[in-house]
């Protein structure tokens, strides 16, 4: 009789506790599990055309001697003549990429040739002004830099956070407008938004031209450069991709 009371009494104890479980999931974890069963997924895109204010301009200095000290000391001495006159002209942000020294060899029939030591510095100088962007190159040459490897157009960081917000919300729009068209179109409405994620913003810059067409020689006319930039500047095309999940009901 005792069995039967213990067993009695476990059995309402159990049942009690999966009551209590029911009641805890309803009151704290009410969405668990819940999942809608009928949803539409929509994909909004943007595309927003806008002009660059930001020039770029990439360039090397590299110095090649017989020891990698000489090589360093005078690759640095560049770099900083480089960098200081560009610092000089206003509204030019100049910044070192990357600094590397390394060994020369040549292959031969009969093996590795020494030839020296090189050290290269990678600078870029930004500016908002593009009427900078032939006298940054100018006075670069000048100064000891020996190659220009890319001249782009892009965004400052602030106009390119602004374009986004732009960009970000017309996908949004426009993943709204698809999704009540597509409940629509099968005799749904739309309900809740269940999930919202941004699958990609990008704009490719600009680029004016690369260190094979800017040969870097006395007869380069960087004024003639800077002209053509002013004349004929090019858009940037900005694009927002937006994945939004929706109830229906």
């Amino acid at each position: 009789m005792a069995d039967k009371n213990v067993t009695k009494s476990i059995i309402i104890g159990a049942v009690a506790l999966i009551a209590v479980l029911f009641v805890v999931k309803a009151l704290f974890f009410p969405n668990i599990n819940d999942t809608p069963e009928r949803t539409i997924t929509s994909t909004g895109t943007a595309e927003i055309r806008t002009e660059p204010n930001q020039a770029e301009v990439d360039f090397r200095i590299e110095v090649l001697k017989q020891t990698a000290q000489e090589a360093a000391d005078e690759a640095k001495q560049k770099s900083n003549a480089v960098i200081s006159v560009l610092k000089s002209m206003g509204d030019v942000k100049v910044e070192t990429i990357s600094y590397n020294v390394w060994k020369k060899e040549d292959w031969t029939e009969d093996g590795a040739v020494f030839r020296g030591y090189v050290a290269t510095y990678t600078l870029k100088a930004k500016t908002s002004d593009f009427e900078n962007v032939g006298r940054i190159i100018d006075a670069a040459i000048d100064n000891g830099a020996n190659g220009i490897d890319n001249v782009q157009f892009t965004l400052t960081s602030e106009e390119e956070a602004k374009v986004k917000k732009e960009a970000l919300k017309k996908a949004g729009e426009d993943a709204k407008g698809k999704a009540e068209a597509i409940a629509e179109g099968v005799g749904l409405d739309l309900g809740d938004i269940v999930s919202v994620s941004s699958q990609d913003f990008y704009y490719p810059p600009y680029i004016f031209a690369k260190g094979a067409e800017l040969a870097v020689a006395d007869s380069v006319d960087a004024g003639a450069i800077n002209r053509e930039i002013m004349v004929e500047p090019k858009e940037l095309t900005v694009t927002a991709t937006i994945s939004v999940v929706y109830e229906t009901k």
